[in-house]
């Protein structure tokens, strides 16, 4: 598939194209998912109650604050965490602090940012060799 065709799939989400499932059909569903870590007195609550449905032909964004699960979430559902470690006072490099904070956090993929959106969307969608 061209760039640019990947490109207009990622910037417009409600364009199917059927992989995965017919258009609309549910290819993620969870309903009132919970996850903790530790045990007892001591358990963490990371998820509480979350449900989400992810038709085919859908790009979702998961967003939130430091530490709401975003990424427990991901791992549950086998998404992709994309952290972006750009260094503002080093523009097109990557901050080593944020990258390290962001890898430590569960990111699974680091970008400088989002607008080598080429870049990422050739790992999103590229098949493998």
């Amino acid at each position: 598939m061209l760039q640019a065709e990947m490109r207009e799939r990622f910037r417009n989400p409600t364009r199917s194209e059927g992989r995965g499932g017919a258009p609309g059909e549910a290819i993620v569903r969870l309903r009132n998912v919970c996850r903790s870590y530790g045990r007892g007195e001591a358990a963490v609550p990371a998820l509480r109650d979350v449900s989400l449905e992810i038709r085919s032909g859908e790009f979702v964004k998961i967003v939130g604050t430091s530490g709401s699960g975003k990424t427990t979430l991901l791992n549950i559902v086998g998404g992709l965490a994309i952290g972006v470690a750009s260094d503002e006072r080093n523009p097109g490099g990557i901050d080593l602090w944020k990258r390290n904070r962001l890898i430590s956090a569960g990111a699974d993929v680091i970008v400088r940012d989002y607008a080598d959106l080429d870049s990422i969307l050739a790992l999103l969608f590229t098949e493998g060799d």
